[in-house]
């Protein structure tokens, strides 16, 4: 028998394993290239700490939480609500500034993650939190690439 808790962590977890997934596709297809010397700590602080909270707040915490208070925009598809489908539309064109091309659609389908957990808890808490913990591995991960 599945408890409540397990529900809970189920998903969560699913969203924390599948950030290095996200993470080296990202890494491939932006063809960026940074050597670990380069990374400075305001690079980290802001990549880890500030850009996190900013979007969450803009994206979720304003964006989304807005859309959801239109009944049309509660239509869910699975798990997946039409505002949470926006929301990361504008979301990843907003990252179009840094990405390229297919790259978008690796910050698009984290952005839905981010956005589920928004909409299931009704608070920033998650999606500030995965956000940070996908920014932390991409940096990581294309510092080493």
């Amino acid at each position: 028998m599945v408890t409540d808790t397990q529900f809970k962590v189920t998903p969560l977890l699913a969203a924390i394993v599948a950030a290095p997934l996200f993470v080296c596709g990202l890494a491939f297809l932006s063809g960026q290239a940074l050597s670990l010397d380069r990374i400075s700590s305001l690079i980290f602080l802001y990549s880890v700490i500030f850009y996190p909270i900013c979007e969450e707040f803009i994206f979720r915490g304003f964006i989304q939480r807005e859309l959801l208070s239109r009944q049309v925009m509660q239509k869910k598809w699975g798990a997946i609500s039409l505002s949470n489908c926006l929301t990361n539309l504008i979301f990843a064109m907003a990252h179009l500034v840094v990405f390229r091309d297919l790259a978008v659609l690796l910050v698009f389908f984290p952005g839905l993650i981010f956005g589920y957990f928004f909409e299931r808890h009704r608070n920033l808490l998650y999606p500030i939190l995965l956000h940070s913990w996908y920014n932390l591995l991409s940096l990581l991960t294309v510092s080493l690439w």
